[in-house]
């Protein structure tokens, strides 16, 4: 039996998601996971076969949590599920090494039961590997395996250095290049209310009162906040 775990930040997506994936005929064990409960996650499941990450139409965020996502689970293989309106080729061209494919998450049914047969070596029902991961019109056949990426070592001792989680450290990112909360949550597709709690514990971690605080006091420790 093979193991998927699918990570979305975006509770609505997620749950959708979660009813498509239950309904496939697929011979894995499926888990749902919260991007901040990667750590706790990688306890769990030692080998996952698949990880199936939805990312946001934020570049920059969108590859802090890939890297912190792939170096805390160690999947054999991930695709990444991009939110409407994601610049696709660019996420390709920047995470391509770390992700065998990319799919926008409102891809067609047949279109993502295919990719995650890819995913899992299985015989791919109704599509052929170069129909598959379909971008903007552009096609993507299968990358090649992921190259050792110094600036995902360097995100996670960042992270575990600072006593951040995975959200909290991408959070922090967002604030070390001057954009307000309200444009960070929309972006990572979560309310103001759920990022404004994240902002309150990453503060308190930090011992700071406000964004450019937490900066402050993170570069004090050292951090580079390069992601």
């Amino acid at each position: 039996m093979k193991t998927i775990v699918l990570v979305e930040p975006n509770p609505l997506v997620r749950a959708g998601l979660r009813h498509l994936l239950e309904d496939l005929p697929l011979p894995a064990a499926v888990f749902y996971v919260d991007p901040t409960h990667l750590r706790a996650a990688a306890g769990q499941h030692r080998h996952i076969d698949l990880l199936i990450l939805g990312i946001s139409a934020d570049v920059e965020a969108a590859q802090a949590l890939l890297r912190l996502a792939v170096s805390q689970l160690k999947p054999r293989r991930t695709l990444l599920l991009c939110a409407p309106g994601s610049p696709a080729p660019r996420l390709v061209g920047n995470l391509g090494r770390l992700a065998y494919g990319c799919l926008m998450n409102d891809a067609h049914l047949d279109t993502l039961t295919a990719a995650i047969h890819l995913g899992l070596d299985l015989d791919a029902p109704g599509a052929q590997p170069d129909e598959t991961l379909t971008l903007s019109g552009d096609s993507h056949a299968l990358m090649p395996p992921a190259e050792p990426d110094p600036s995902v070592q360097q995100a996670v001792d960042e992270a575990e250095a600072l006593g951040l989680t995975p959200r909290q450290y991408a959070l922090l990112l967002q604030f070390a290049r001057g954009r307000p909360l309200s444009v960070i949550a929309h972006d990572l597709g979560i309310s103001n209310a759920t990022a404004e709690a994240h902002a309150s514990t990453l503060y308190q971690r930090l011992g700071a009162r406000n964004a450019r605080d937490a900066v402050s006091s993170a570069r004090l420790r050292g951090a580079r906040l390069v992601g």
